[in-house]
C-alpha cells in the first residue's frame, strides 16, 4: 500500500515535461482545427477540469512527443532503483497522464485530473495527504501552486533555478529541499531564439529599391526604408513563431529542429503567443507610418506565410513558388515604402534567383531527413527534378541581368557596359552556394547562409564595383 512505502510523487506539467499539457493540447487544436479553439471559453466557462478533458479527448493523441526534463528523469530513476514507489500526480487530464506514464514507463500509478476535479493546489494536496498520509511522501512540483502539496510533504524537489529553489525553502520553514534542474525558464536568449533574428538578414531585401533607385542619399526614402525593414522583421518573426506552434510535433521528430525554442520547452507556449501577437503589434505600427501600398504588401506577405504554414509547405513545387513570392515580397514591399515601382527586369531577376534559392533551401531539407522528403510531398525522383530546376532558375537570372546591362540599363548609367562584369560575381557566387548545397555545408535557408559567408562579401564588394564603374545618373 502507499502507506507503507517510500513513495515519491511527481507533478507532470513543468516538472517531468518541459511543457504544458494544456497549452500543448491547445497548440495542437491549433494545427488540427483552429476553428476549435473559438469553443475553448466556453469549455474555460464550465471550469478548468472540464475544458481539460474536451481536448484531451480530441487532440490527446502526443503523449511520446513531449520534451522530457532529463534532470527530473535521472532523479526519478535514481530513488527508483533505491526502492521508491513512483506516482505520478498532475492537474493534466487523467487519462492523458496515463498515456504519458505509460510511455516513461517510469511509474507505479497515476492520478489526474477528471471531469470535475481540477487536481492542482489545495485538491491536490488533499488527495496526497489522504492516500499516503501527511509527511509520508515527497513531491517534486515547478510552481508555487504546488506549495500546498510541500507542505504536506517529507521532503520537497523543486524543479526550477536556484533562487526559486531557495525561496521555496524560506517558505517551507526550512523543510528539507532538493533542487532539481532543467526546469523551462523564460529568458532573452530563448526570446531571440524564438524570434529567429538571425533570419533578419533575409529582410535586407527591402533595401534593393532604394539602391538600385540609387535614392540611397534622400533622408526620408532611407527612413521609410528602415521603417519597413523593421516591419518585415517583426511580421516575419511573428509568422516563424506561429509556424513553430503549428509543427510543435513534426519538429521534434527532426534531427535539428527538435532544438527550436518552443519544440524544446526552452520557450514556453503561452510566452510563444504572447511575443507572436506583440510583434504582430509592432509590425502594423510600423507599416502605419508608410504608404498604405506597403501595408498591402505586408498584409499579403502575412496571409501567404500563415497559408505556407498550413496547406502549402506540403504541396511539393507549390511550395517553393510560395518561398520565392514571400522574397519577392520584400522587395516590392522596400519599393512601395519609398513610392518606386519595381521595374520588369529587376521583377524577373528576382523571380528567377529567388526560385533558384527557395529550391536550394528545399533540397537542402529533403537530404537532411527522409522524413521531411515525405512531409512536403516530394518522392526522390521530385528531389531530383528540385535540383535541375533551381540550377536552371538561378542560371536564367544570370542571363536576364546580361540582356538588361544591354537593353535596360542604358537609360541609367554613363558607361553600362561596366554592369556586364557583374555577371562574373553573381554567377560565381550561384555556383558557389549550389556546391556547398551539394557539400552539405548549407544551413536549410540559403539567404542566411550567404550572409554568414565571409567570402561572399568580397563578391558583394565586386559586384558594387561594377555599379560604381558604370557611374549611374
Amino acid at each position: 500500500m502507499p502507506r507503507s512505502a517510500d513513495n515519491l510523487c511527481v507533478d507532470l506539467d513543468g516538472t517531468l515535461i518541459r511543457s504544458d499539457s494544456l497549452w500543448e493540447l491547445v497548440a495542437r487544436a491549433l494545427r488540427k482545427n483552429p476553428f476549435y479553439l473559438a469553443l475553448v471559453p466556453l469549455m474555460l466557462a464550465r471550469g478548468r477540469a472540464f475544458a481539460k478533458r474536451r481536448l484531451a479527448e480530441k487532440f490527446g493523441k502526443f503523449a511520446e512527443r513531449l520534451p522530457v526534463n532529463p534532470a527530473a528523469v535521472s532523479y526519478i530513476k535514481k530513488r527508483k532503483r533505491a526502492g521508491a514507489k513512483i506516482w505520478l500526480v498532475t492537474a493534466c487530464d487523467e487519462k492523458l497522464a496515463e498515456k504519458i506514464a505509460a510511455r516513461t514507463g517510469l511509474f507505479d500509478g497515476v492520478y489526474g485530473s477528471s471531469e470535475t476535479l481540477n487536481l492542482k493546489g489545495e485538491n491536490k494536496a488533499a488527495l496526497c495527504s489522504k492516500i499516503f498520509g501527511d509527511g509520508n511522501f515527497d513531491y517534486m512540483g515547478d510552481s508555487p501552486s504546488d506549495i500546498p502539496v510541500w507542505e504536506k510533504s517529507r521532503t520537497a524537489a523543486v524543479v526550477g533555478g536556484e533562487k526559486f529553489a531557495e525561496k521555496i525553502r524560506r517558505r517551507l520553514g526550512g523543510k528539507e529541499t532538493v533542487r532539481i534542474g532543467g526546469g523551462a525558464e523564460l529568458s532573452a536568449s530563448a526570446a531571440l531564439r524564438a524570434v529567429r533574428a538571425h533570419q533578419w538578414a533575409k529582410n535586407l531585401l527591402v533595401f534593393v529599391a532604394l539602391i538600385s533607385s540609387h535614392r540611397y542619399f534622400n533622408l526620408g526614402d532611407a527612413l521609410n526604408s528602415a521603417a519597413a525593414f523593421l516591419a518585415f522583421c517583426f511580421c516575419a518573426s511573428a509568422t516563424y513563431i506561429l509556424n513553430d506552434l503549428l509543427d510543435i510535433e513534426s519538429d521534434r521528430l527532426h534531427p535539428s529542429k527538435r532544438s527550436r525554442p518552443v519544440a524544446s520547452g526552452d520557450f514556453p507556449i503561452p510566452a510563444g503567443i504572447a511575443l507572436m501577437l506583440a510583434l504582430a503589434a509592432a509590425a502594423v505600427a510600423a507599416a502605419a507610418a508608410l504608404p498604405r501600398e506597403f501595408a498591402l504588401a505586408l498584409a499579403a506577405y502575412a496571409a501567404i506565410t500563415i497559408g505556407y504554414s498550413f496547406a502549402f509547405k506540403r504541396v511539393a513545387f507549390v511550395d517553393v513558388a510560395v518561398l520565392a513570392c514571400l522574397y519577392y515580397l520584400r522587395v516590392l514591399g522596400g519599393g512601395e515604402a519609398i513610392d518606386c515601382k519595381i521595374s520588369f527586369w529587376l521583377s524577373a531577376f528576382s523571380v528567377f534567383l529567388f526560385l533558384g534559392l527557395a529550391l536550394l533551401k528545399r533540397c537542402v531539407e529533403l537530404s537532411e531527413s527522409a522524413e521531411t522528403a515525405r512531409a512536403r510531398g516530394y518522392g526522390r525522383a521530385n528531389a531530383k527534378a528540385a535540383r535541375a530546376a533551381g540550377i536552371a532558375s538561378c542560371a536564367l537570372s544570370v542571363a536576364v541581368y546580361a540582356v538588361y546591362t544591354q537593353r535596360g540599363a542604358r537609360a541609367y548609367y554613363e558607361n553600362p557596359d561596366a554592369l556586364l562584369l557583374g555577371t562574373l560575381p553573381i554567377g560565381f557566387f550561384l555556383w558557389k552556394i549550389w556546391r556547398d548545397a551539394a557539400r552539405g555545408l548549407v544551413s536549410s535557408d540559403p539567404l542566411v547562409y550567404a550572409f554568414k559567408t565571409k567570402s561572399n562579401y568580397a563578391l558583394l564588394a565586386a559586384f558594387a564595383a561594377a555599379f560604381a564603374l558604370a557611374k549611374p545618373f
